[in-house]
C-alpha cells in the first residue's frame, strides 16, 4: 500500500513540485538501470528527500540474496564539502534560470501560468540528472559492489525484517548482532538508518538503505512516511520498465527466430535452385526426343516431372524474392513512369498462355483511356500475377470465371481481379497477406503453395505507394483491388 506523503516543509507548492518532479523523472525512463540512478538521486539531493547517503541492493532470485549495485552520497567530510559547494553553484544557476523563465512567461499572452509551471518542473528536474551521472563514479558504489546479504528467515537479518513488513523500518543504536556483511556495518556504522523494500505482489526487486551521517537532522516518523510514498512510486516505475524489458526481450527473440528462418530459407532456396534448373533442362531434352524417341506413356510421366519441377521452381523463386525484399528493402525497386494500359496487356498475354488448355473463362476489360503510373514495372506485373495465380488456384476449373478490369478515380488507378471461386472466410481476410499464412492448411494440401505470393504482392504495392483491398464471400468468390497512384 502506498503511503501518504507528509513533508516536513510547510511550503505546499514546493511539496507538489517535488512530487511532480520525482514522478516525471521516474516515468521518463524505461531502462531499469536508469531508474535505479534516479531513485538514488531523489533520495540524496537536497532538492529531493535530502538524506546524506543511499545504498541500493538488487535481489538475485537464483541465489536468493541481495547484491550491492549502486550508492550515492559523500564518504567523508571532504567529499561532503565538495558536494555542498557543487549543490550551491547548481542552486544559484537554477534560480537564475527560473527567474528568467518567469520573466519570459509573464509576458506571454497564452496560459503563462501553465507554461511557467511546466518550465519550472523541467528546471527542477535538473538536479535529478545532475546526480544521476555521479552514481557510477561514486566511491560508495565501489565500496558496496561485491557485498551480498542472503535472504533467509533469520529474524536478525535486517533485510528479512524489512521484507516481512510493508513499511520502511528505522534501525537506531543497534546493540544486538545483526546478520549482514561486516563491510556494510563498517560503512553505516550501526548508528541509525532506514531500510525499505521494493517489491511487487509476486516478486522482490530490491532493498534500499538511507542514513543521515552528515546531517544533524534525526531520522523519524515523517521520513518513514515520505519513504513509504516514495517506494510506492518506485515500484510502479520499475514494474513498467520490467514489462517493457520483457516485451523487448520477447520481440528480440521473435526477430532472431525470423532471421534464422530467413537464413534457413535462403540456404534451402539456393541449394534447390541449381538442381531444379538441371532437372527441368534434362527433362525438356527428353520430352523433345533430342536423345532418342520417347514413347507416349513415357512422355506423359516426363510432362508430370516437368510440371511439378516448374511449380517447385516457382516456390523457390518466391522464397528468394521474399528474402531479398526483407534484406534490401526499397533498394530493389526501380520506380519509373509507365503506361498502365501496356502493363495490363503484357500481364494478360502471359495469363492467356497459362489458361490456353484450361477450362476457365477469363475476361479482360481494357481501360478506355491511357493512364500512366509510377511503378517498378517488373514488381507491378508480378503483384498482379500473384493475385491472378491465387484466383485460378482457388476457382473450380469447369465453371471458373475470372475477370480483370480497371477504373480511375481521384488520384488512383484501381485494377480489379474478380473470381467465382471458393472465397475466403471473414476471420482470415486480415491475415491473408501475412507470410506463410494458409487459410486452411488441409485445404492448401490440395491446392499447393507456400502462402508467399500474396505477401509479396502486398509488400510490392506498399513500396510503390499503393495498396490492395479484398472483398470475399465463402462459396461465391473474391475480389482483389490493386490501387496505385496515377502520375500527375
Amino acid at each position: 500500500m502506498v503511503g501518504k506523503l507528509k513533508f516536513s516543509s510547510n511550503d505546499l507548492s514546493e511539496k507538489l513540485l517535488f512530487i511532480n518532479t520525482v514522478h516525471t523523472a521516474l516515468l521518463s525512463s524505461i531502462d531499469i538501470d536508469d531508474i535505479y540512478k534516479i531513485i538514488l538521486s531523489s533520495l540524496v539531493s537536497r532538492n529531493g528527500l535530502n538524506f546524506s547517503r543511499a545504498f541500493l541492493f538488487v535481489f538475485d532470485k537464483i541465489k536468493s540474496q541481495f547484491v550491492g549495485l549502486y550508492a550515492l552520497g559523500p564518504n567523508d567530510e571532504l567529499e561532503l564539502k565538495e558536494k555542498l559547494q557543487k549543490e550551491y553553484k547548481e542552486q544559484q544557476y537554477l534560480e537564475k534560470i527560473e527567474k528568467e523563465t518567469l520573466k519570459y512567461f509573464t509576458k506571454s499572452s497564452t496560459n503563462p501560468s501553465v507554461k511557467f509551471s511546466l518550465a519550472k518542473l523541467k528546471i527542477a528536474s535538473q538536479w535529478i540528472y545532475s546526480y544521476q551521472d555521479e552514481v557510477e563514479n561514486c566511491k560508495l558504489t565501489s565500496m558496496i559492489r561485491g557485498i551480498t546479504i542472503p535472504l533467509d528467515d533469520n529474524k536478525e537479518n535486517i533485510f528479512y525484517q524489512v521484507m516481512t513488513q510493508s513499511s520502511p523500518i528505522l534501525f537506531r543504536n543497534i546493540k544486538s548482532p545483526i546478520v549482514v556483511d561486516p563491510r556494510l556495518i563498517d560503512i553505516i556504522e550501526k548508528k541509525e538508518f532506514i531500510t525499505f523494500s521494493l517489491k511487487t505482489k509476486s516478486s522482490i526487486l530490491a532493498a534500499i538503505i538511507v542514513d543521515n551521517k552528515f546531517n544533524e537532522k534525526k531520522l523519524g516518523k515523517e521520513m518513514l512516511e515520505d519513504l513509504e510514498w516514495f517506494s510506492g512510486e518506485i515500484v510502479l516505475a520499475l514494474e513498467n520498465a520490467q514489462l517493457y524489458s520483457n516485451l523487448q526481450h520477447a520481440y528480440n527473440q521473435l526477430q532472431e527466430v525470423d532471421k534464422l528462418k530467413s537464413n534457413f530459407l535462403s540456404l534451402i532456396s539456393h541449394e534447390l535452385r541449381t538442381p531444379l534448373t538441371s532437372i527441368i533442362g534434362y527433362t525438356d531434352v527428353l520430352i523433345n526426343g533430342k536423345i532418342g524417341k520417347v514413347l507416349k506413356e513415357q512422355k506423359k510421366f516426363l510432362v508430370k516431372i516437368m510440371t511439378h519441377s516448374i511449380h517447385l521452381q516457382t516456390m523457390v523463386s518466391e522464397m528468394l524474392e521474399l528474402i531479398e525484399l526483407e534484406i534490401k528493402k526499397e533498394n530493389i525497386f526501380n520506380v519509373q513512369k509507365a503506361n498502365l494500359n501496356q502493363l495490363l496487356k503484357e500481364v494478360i498475354q502471359d495469363i492467356e498462355v497459362f489458361t490456353e488448355n484450361k477450362n476457365y473463362r477469363f475476361t479482360f476489360w481494357e481501360p478506355s483511356e491511357e493512364y500512366y503510373v509510377y511503378v517498378d514495372k517488373d514488381k507491378f506485373k508480378k503483384a498482379l500475377y500473384y493475385i491472378l495465380d491465387n484466383a485460378f488456384k482457388f476457382t473450380i476449373e469447369d465453371n471458373g470465371i475470372i475477370r480483370l478490369d480497371s477504373f480511375v478515380n481521384s488520384n488512383y488507378a484501381h485494377i480489379n481481379i474478380t473470381d467465382n471461386g471458393i472465397g475466403i472466410p471473414k476471420n482470415s481476410l486480415s491475415k491473408i497477406f501475412d507470410k506463410f499464412y494458409q487459410v486452411d492448411s488441409d485445404l492448401n494440401k490440395s491446392y499447393g503453395g507456400l502462402g508467399i505470393g500474396l505477401t509479396l504482392a502486398s509488400d510490392y504495392m506498399t513500396k510503390m505507394k499503393g495498396y490492395i483491398s479484398v472483398h470475399s464471400q465463402v462459396g461465391k468468390g473474391s475480389k482483389f483491388t490493386v490501387s496505385i497512384p496515377l502520375c500527375k
